[in-house]
């Protein structure tokens, strides 16, 4: 099972991963590994906590020598991010 962490405020693509089968967990409380980083872009009061968040990510990935996706949810629908997490594949970053 591939584990997702996500970043608050993103609760209808949460649901719709989880019952497709991932384990997904709130970015500023992943525990361990993942797969993928499904983060918000939109500019807001919660800068900090993101950068607090995605600092605990890339450090829990370096403690299991790992590497994971960082995916802008955007305007991707549901289909596009797993396409996205099972391929592997995601561009361009801009």
């Amino acid at each position: 099972m591939k584990k997702i962490a996500i970043d608050k405020g993103l609760d209808h693509l949460k649901q719709e991963l989880q019952k497709r089968g991932y384990q997904v967990e709130a970015a500023d409380e992943i525990t361990g590994g993942i797969s993928a980083y499904i983060y918000n872009d939109t500019a807001s009061d919660e800068n900090d906590a993101r950068k607090s968040a995605l600092k605990k990510i890339v450090t829990a990935a370096d403690k299991a020598e790992s590497s994971y996706l960082l995916i802008r949810a955007g305007d991707k629908n549901v289909e596009e991010i797993v396409d996205i997490i099972e391929q592997r594949l995601y561009s361009p970053l801009f």
